[in-house]
């Protein structure tokens, strides 16, 4: 069973680590910290909102962190390339000049935010931002082989690489989840619906009696093995 998570609009609660961001962006103090909510536990819905806009500062090609988003802790297991992440969210640019594109760094830290490794990074996907806003994807791909450790955490950088650019543009993505819907994993949708990324595996593990988590054991000091979940 597959892992979707959701991205909340700003204002709707910090997380109570603060990882370092990814060296991979070179600007990131216009950047926020938000939870990454698993679908199957949301709670409290937040609205779908257009909050999240980003100045363009420079004209040298750049990558731009709009959000980290940090999960909960998550069950010691390995994840490897038969594992696949995905995401869409709609956004848009507020001129053709901007030439922004999606970016995406997915990453594991320890309980106290320390990096563990990266398992996902591009820093340019799918075609540049539109100016009426639609949606933009990144399709299913392998993610890079890792054992995660008890207390370990997702985290999540969405932003932008600006090629070029004129300065002073913006691009904004459009955060919440309160739609009744989500996205289909599809490019150029105009609708508004639920943005989200989701793991190809059941990061969290089967529930029984609300209690535990059931998981098949690889031998390797209790690590929960990708693929060997009980269903």
């Amino acid at each position: 069973m597959p892992t979707r998570f959701y991205f909340p609009a700003e204002g709707s609660g910090a997380p109570d680590i603060s990882p370092a961001f990814d060296a991979g962006w070179e600007q990131t103090g216009q950047a926020t910290r938000l939870k990454l909510l698993p679908k199957l536990e949301l709670v409290t819905l937040s609205t779908l909102a257009d909050t999240t806009t980003r100045t363009v500062p420079i004209t040298t090609t750049q990558d731009i962190l709009c959000n980290q988003f940090v999960s909960r802790a998550i069950p010691p297991q390995r994840f490897d390339s038969s594992c696949l992440v995905s995401l869409v969210i709609r956004v848009l640019e507020s001129a053709l000049t901007a030439n922004v594109t999606l970016a995406l760094v997915v990453k594991v830290v320890d309980a106290a935010g320390g990096a563990r490794g990266t398992i996902f990074s591009t820093f340019t996907v799918d075609t540049e931002f539109p100016t009426t806003a639609a949606t933009r994807k990144q399709s299913a791909s392998a993610l890079t082989a890792l054992t995660t450790q008890p207390g370990d955490r997702l985290v999540v950088e969405v932003g932008s690489h600006a090629a070029a650019p004129t300065a002073a543009t913006t691009y904004t993505m459009r955060q919440g989840t309160s739609a009744a819907a989500d996205f289909a994993l599809t490019s150029a949708l105009t609708t508004d619906l639920n943005p989200w990324i989701e793991f190809s595996t059941d990061i969290f593990g089967t529930k029984v009696n609300n209690l535990q988590q059931a998981a098949a054991r690889d031998g390797n000091a209790g690590v929960i093995s990708v693929g060997e979940r009980l269903r």
